[in-house]
């Protein structure tokens, strides 16, 4: 059973990134317990990965037969300006799904999108000779 769980969340992150399980590894760091009797084993698997600004933690919890959870937290990689600690939210959860991962992967990308300039519509972030255009295209 735990096999099957870390196989069906990592093709889910196969999503966002590379494609390659091989590759999963390169972007994602996993920790795994087991606890319980063999009646009622709970198989708890964490997926950590990173962003400029952002730890994201999902876990995957297969609890017995019926019973299972996946779940994220965000958590902020620098505090803000006069404060000591950083900043953290839950993000959506709910079943061992497809449906709550996409709930928590559209909330990742909510919670990385960057407002734009009104005034020139680009990231006021990104380097000027990065831009080529306000219409949000870029070469590199």
């Amino acid at each position: 059973m735990d096999d099957d769980l870390e196989m069906m969340v990592e093709n889910w992150f196969n999503e966002i990134t590379f494609g390659d399980r091989k590759n999963i590894n390169s972007y994602i760091r996993k920790t795994s317990e087991v606890e319980g009797s063999p009646e009622k084993t709970e198989i708890r698997i964490k997926f950590i990965f990173y962003t400029n600004d952002h730890q994201y933690t999902i876990s995957a919890v297969e609890r017995f037969p019926g019973k299972s959870y996946l779940g994220c937290v965000s958590n902020c990689r620098k505090s803000k300006a006069g404060e000591d600690w950083t900043r953290g939210s839950d993000l959506p959860d709910g079943l061992l799904n497809n449906e709550t991962w996409n709930r928590i992967k559209n909330a990742i990308i909510r919670n990385e999108l960057v407002r734009l300039d009104p005034l020139t519509g680009v990231n006021r972030n990104l380097p000027d000779e990065d831009v080529q255009s306000p219409t949000g295209t870029c070469e590199i």
